[in-house]
């Protein structure tokens, strides 16, 4: 039941919340055609069916987040643990970060819930999701928190057997150390390809308002990142090849999101990551 396709946007939350909306949408297409017949089974349809949970483990050679590097272009480890029921899913997912700059920020948990459904041949969902930094005495933000509060709003469309198209948007009343509103888009293309081989290439644009201004500039600033990869099933695990790239340069333009972003985070990169469920 837990077998997927890695989709989208590689070494990132968005890989797993795919997997799950997956299986909202396929178990509410089996409770459909099963009937009356699935009352004779409580276990099976209980919430706490062993089936209805999943796990995921991950490593990749550089944690990029919307075309930024989070751990400073090393590698990162990277799990979730998720649950998901008829049209409903939840869970909470945990990366490894760069202690940049001095900040002490090491951990990120990300805790998500979120409704899936499917109209039209379209699959949606929409998801609140909580992005929580533990961080040590040394961080020195002037007070503002890194934590981020979003709600991503989703739709996947499978042209055919060999081509689905996709489209998120994401949007934070106050965006990583306060700086205000942010919305954010992103579009792929993915193609299936002979031998089990899956080509994927994605196009996103941030934008912050910078309304606050406690830590970040008051100014905002926005941002273009874009993406294409190779992916592969193999064993068990999903192996995934990607080229990533900003439209900043690290070496001339500022991005001022605080310790996410110095020298070198913005470069274009080439990130190798390895991942399987259970």
């Amino acid at each position: 039941m837990h077998t997927f396709k890695l989709f989208i946007e590689t070494t990132r939350i968005y890989n797993v919340i795919k997997k799950i909306t997956k299986l909202c949408l396929a178990g509410t297409l089996a409770l459909g055609s099963m009937g009356t017949a699935l009352a004779a089974d409580e276990a099976a349809t209980s919430p706490f069916a062993a089936e209805n949970f999943s796990a995921t483990l991950t490593f990749t050679s550089n944690y990029i987040y919307r075309g930024l590097s989070f751990s400073k272009d090393d590698p990162a480890i990277q799990g979730s643990f998720d649950w998901s029921y008829g049209n409903v899913f939840a869970g909470i997912w945990a990366s490894s970060l760069a202690d940049q700059s001095g900040s002490g920020y090491e951990l990120e948990n990300d805790f998500y819930i979120g409704y899936a459904n499917s109209f039209a041949g379209i699959d949606w969902y929409v998801m609140p999701i909580y992005y929580h930094f533990y961080d040590d005495s040394t961080k020195d933000t002037a007070g503002a928190e890194a934590d981020v509060f979003e709600i991503w709003l989703d739709a996947s469309y499978a042209i055919n057997d060999t081509v689905s198209v996709h489209a998120m948007y994401a949007y934070s009343p106050d965006f990583f150390f306060e700086s205000g509103d942010a919305h954010y888009i992103k579009a792929d293309v993915t193609v299936n390809l002979p031998q089990g081989f899956v080509l994927n290439a994605g196009y996103g644009y941030q934008d912050v308002q910078g309304d606050n201004g406690d830590y970040v500039t008051d100014k905002g600033w926005d941002y273009t990142h874009w993406d294409i990869g190779i992916s592969k099933d193999l064993a068990g695990f999903n192996l995934d090849l990607r080229y990533s790239d900003t439209s900043e340069d690290s070496k001339t333009d500022t991005i001022n999101t605080g310790f996410f972003v110095d020298t070198g985070n913005t470069d274009d990169t080439v990130t190798f990551t390895v991942s399987r469920s259970f």
